[in-house]
């Protein structure tokens, strides 16, 4: 009996040992839906601010209200369609998403990638707040939702605005519009709202009234009068003195924009900070004509002018010393022809001859 039972207790415990591979192998077989489910989890991805440019230490973009913000995504889950917006730091963007009206939802490409650019709202405008950025997939709005590696601060309640003027010493026309600008001349634009402090400035002018990425080129910037770089100063204000592009003229539109653009590409961001104004611009004022300047006399030293009139003077005096001489020779002739004819006639011997009343007296 006691064999017997040793050897039931054998094979038991053998018999364990032989269960426990199929036991470690379903457990591994029980883990694997979790391991797929994790690999393919809905919620991994990143996002990164590109425009802004972030602050030093990557973790924060600044600007007003109406700031053009940019974002580059990637490792999100391909083919999904994602919807872009903001929620404040305290609630976060699982619970507190509110979603941009400047953009339509985006759809990631097959490599789980995609970009958009969104105007940010008034709505989240208090100046000094941190807001997260935010990407939603509106499949699985509750559990695919993407925060961005940088919060934007709101840096100012109103958008980037200019203000056109004449340049000091230009002329202004008056017109329907407002004032006239004459191309190759100059314009003074002023801006506000142009935050952070330090901000590099460029004007442009395009026939668009949007601006689009392609238009940022720095070498068709305006260039100010003095050579100088626009830059705003402490309270985002700046004043440049620009000439005008002498070749176009008509309504058109001037553009200031930050300089942080990405133009190449691809892909392109337009700038973060963008501001505009109609502008009509006349043709070229005409050149004064000039006038031709006296020619220094090389004998006398006066001008031409001068010259001339003494030459007429010396003319005049001229003739009237002419005329004076003939008048003196005429009075001589005629005073020898007076003079002559009253002196009696002589005989051929030299002496005078006597009248033939003379010759007959009968005295003689």
């Amino acid at each position: 009996m006691r064999r017997r039972a040793q050897n039931s207790i054998g094979r038991g415990r053998y018999g364990l040992l032989g269960l426990l591979p199929v036991l470690v192998a379903l457990l591994l077989m029980a883990g694997l839906p979790s391991v797929h489910t994790a690999h393919a989890d809905p919620s991994t991805g990143s996002m990164h601010v590109v425009v802004p440019t972030p602050s030093s230490d990557g973790k924060t973009v600044q600007g007003p209200v109406h700031t053009n913000v940019s974002v580059s995504a990637s490792q999100t889950t391909a083919g999904a369609t994602y919807s872009l917006g903001w929620a404040t730091t305290t609630a976060g963007c699982a619970t507190g998403f509110t979603a941009f009206t400047s953009v339509a939802p985006v759809t990631a490409d097959d490599g789980g990638n995609f970009t958009a650019t969104f105007v940010w709202p008034t709505a989240a405008g208090n100046p000094g707040a941190l807001y997260n950025i935010c990407a939603s997939d509106t499949a699985n709005p509750t559990t695919n939702v993407i925060t961005a590696d940088q919060v934007f601060q709101v840096l100012g309640a109103t958008a980037p605005q200019i203000t056109l003027a004449q340049a000091p010493s230009a002329t202004a026309t008056a017109t329907a519009t407002g004032k006239t600008f004459y191309a190759g001349g100059p314009v003074q634009v002023r801006g506000k709202s142009f935050l952070p402090v330090g901000t590099t400035v460029d004007i442009f002018i395009t026939s668009s009234p949007t601006f689009s990425p392609s238009d940022f080129q720095p070498d068709n910037a305006l260039k100010t009068l003095d050579n100088s770089q626009i830059i705003s100063d402490s309270q985002g204000q700046f004043t440049a003195n620009v000439l005008l592009p002498n070749i176009i003229t008509g309504q058109l539109f001037l553009y200031a924009v930050s300089t942080d653009a990405v133009s190449n590409g691809p892909p392109t961001f337009p700038p973060s900070l963008v501001a505009s104004r109609t502008i009509q611009i006349s043709a070229p004022l005409p050149t004064p004509t000039a006038q031709p300047s006296p020619t220094p006399d090389n004998h006398t030293g006066q001008t031409g002018g001068n010259s001339d009139q003494t030459t007429r003077i010396v003319a005049i005096a001229a003739l009237g010393g002419l005329s004076l001489i003939l008048f003196i020779i005429g009075g001589i002739l005629i005073a020898s022809a007076a003079l002559g004819s009253g002196k009696p006639p002589t005989g051929s011997g030299g002496s005078r001859s006597q009248p033939d009343s003379a010759r007959s007296d009968p005295r003689w």
